[in-house]
C-alpha cells in the first residue's frame, strides 16, 4: 500500500512552491522506525533493500545540488534558508489550509 503523506502530488507542489527539486520520495515503512530505535540505520540493516536505495538516491543528489550552487556561488557558498515567508509575509505551504 502506498501512503502519500502530502496528498498525490504533494511532495513536488511543496517543491515548486519552494522553487527547488524535489530530490526524492522516500518509501514510508515501519522498519525504518524499528531499525532506528535499534540505532541501525536503514542502509545499514538491509542495504539492498528498495528503502535503503531511496536514501542512497537521496544523499547521491543532494551532494549533487549542493555541489552545483557552491560551482555557481563560489568557495563560501552554503545553505541558504529564507525564514521570510515569501514575497508578501507570511505564506503557507500548498498542504496546509
Amino acid at each position: 500500500m502506498k501512503h502519500e503523506l502530502f496528498g498525490a502530488g504533494g511532495g513536488q507542489a511543496i517543491a515548486d512552491f519552494a522553487k527547488a527539486p524535489l530530490l526524492a520520495q522516500i518509501p514510508i515503512d515501519q522498519s525504518i522506525r524499528e531499525w532506528g530505535d535499534k540505532g541501525t540505520p536503514v542502509v545499514q540493516a538491509a542495504p539492498d533493500g528498495p528503502i535503503a536505495r531511496a536514501f542512497l538516491d537521496l544523499a547521491d543528489k543532494l551532494v549533487e545540488v549542493v555541489a552545483a550552487r557552491s560551482d555557481d556561488l563560489g568557495e563560501h557558498a552554503g545553505p541558504v534558508i529564507d525564514r521570510s515567508g515569501g514575497p508578501g509575509g507570511k505564506r503557507r505551504l500548498p498542504v496546509t489550509k
